[in-house]
């Protein structure tokens, strides 16, 4: 019985549906998907959520389940780190892809719910470019209204400031997290 999956393009967020047989191969879904697109396989990869599924693998070797999304991307995006948000006592809070976060997102990570009033809805832009994460305080040029800091620094007015392991993000003078990035699976 065939394996429903939807492929999505990360370049352009367009998705295609495909029915697979359990002994087709990741490449052969991968040269498909590049064929529909009009793209070279080989400058490209497949991935299901974090993990980048390896080209001589079947679909069912790599555990690919019906209705799973793969997310078509350049090869190049395969070896992207992802950063990690931690505050004492909450699971972190992970950053794979470029994202503005706000006080709906880290309400799970604010030591009590008062806090939630600190924190704007579009606090913060978090960006992945040229190997290396950026902070930029608020989103589309508005800065948050209770600011951001890095290691006790104010970013605000400062545009896309580098982000380290270790450093420490506070958020509106409700939450400090601290950041992590950890090489890709």
């Amino acid at each position: 019985m065939p394996t429903r999956v939807k492929v999505r393009n990360r370049g352009t967020g367009e998705a295609v549906e495909m029915d697979l047989e359990p002994d087709k191969t990741v490449q052969e879904v991968l040269e498909s998907a590049a064929g529909y697109w009009g793209q070279d396989a080989s400058a490209f990869a497949l991935r299901r959520g974090r993990r980048t599924l390896r080209g001589r693998d079947s679909i069912l070797d790599a555990n690919v389940q019906d209705r799973d999304e793969l997310e078509f991307l350049p090869m190049i995006e395969t070896s992207r780190p992802t950063l990690l948000l931690e505050a004492p006592g909450a699971a972190p809070l992970e950053v794979t892809e470029d994202v503005t976060l706000g006080r709906n997102d880290l309400a799970g990570l604010l030591p009590d719910p008062i806090h939630t009033k600190w924190v704007s809805r579009r606090h913060f832009t978090i960006t992945f470019r040229e190997g290396s994460f950026f902070l930029e305080d608020g989103a589309t040029g508005v800065g948050s209204k209770n600011g951001t800091t890095i290691n006790g620094r104010d970013v605000h007015g400062q545009g896309a400031v580098p982000l380290r392991d270790g450093d420490t993000v506070g958020v509106g003078g409700a939450l400090d997290l601290r950041v992590r990035i950890v090489g890709p699976e």
